[in-house]
């Protein structure tokens, strides 16, 4: 997946260096990258390929080390952070993106006849039990032929992610206001049939902090 992220983070301090709040977080390009070859072969067959954006809600618990203050008072911390929360998925220009496909053995039959039987909507006596709604592709084999369907589908749907990292965060720059950055790694431990995601952000954005001890 792209990871390029833009948010607001939000909270207060339960102690001097304990802060617990919320981070929502905004992805452009929540999609394979180019040199993904299962989800770059199934855009080759003309399966469906949005568009994915994603929006990111969680709870998170950050730990500060020593501030120091810089450019005229401003204070700039270090710090861990862990969250949990749910990352939803928004497509636009279509509204699938196929990640993988299926490979169905067709012994006896022609790639003629199913484009036929696609054609006048017999093709699923063929394939009996398998999704045809995002389209289906053929190959000829020595055979018969290969009826190629999409496999696991990237839809709106919402998954459960856990983060972790570092950075740097800054506050009193505006009032409330101030900023942060940092490096974390983000998982998604069942987004397609138990497999798990891992990922790794870069992530900016505005801090508002209140209640400081």
């Amino acid at each position: 997946m792209n990871t390029q992220i833009y948010g607001v983070r939000g909270g207060g301090f339960v102690t001097h260096a304990l802060e617990i709040g919320a981070n929502w977080s905004f992805n452009p390009h929540f999609q394979p990258k180019p040199e993904n070859t299962t989800a770059a072969f199934a855009g080759d067959l003309g399966f469906p390929q949005a568009t994915v954006r994603s929006n990111l809600l969680e709870v998170e618990f950050t730990y500060h080390f020593g501030r120091r203050g810089l450019f005229g008072g401003t204070a700039v911390r270090p710090y861990l952070v862990a969250g949990a929360g749910g990352i939803k998925p928004n497509l636009k220009n279509g509204d699938e993106f196929v990640l993988n496909n299926t490979f169905i053995a067709v012994p006896g039959v022609s790639v003629p006849t199913l484009r036929a039987a696609e054609a006048n909507g017999t093709l699923q006596s063929f394939v009996p039990g398998a999704n045809l709604s995002s389209g289906v592709a053929f190959a000829g084999t020595p055979t018969g032929s290969t009826v190629i369907v999409a496999n696991d589908v990237l839809r709106d749907q919402k998954f459960f992610t856990f983060s972790y990292g570092g950075g740097l965060k800054t506050s009193k720059v505006l009032g409330p206001l101030g900023f942060f950055g940092d490096i974390r790694g983000r998982t998604i431990p069942n987004f397609f049939n138990g497999h798990g995601t891992n990922l790794l952000e870069l992530t900016a954005g505005l801090n508002f902090a209140f209640g400081e001890r």
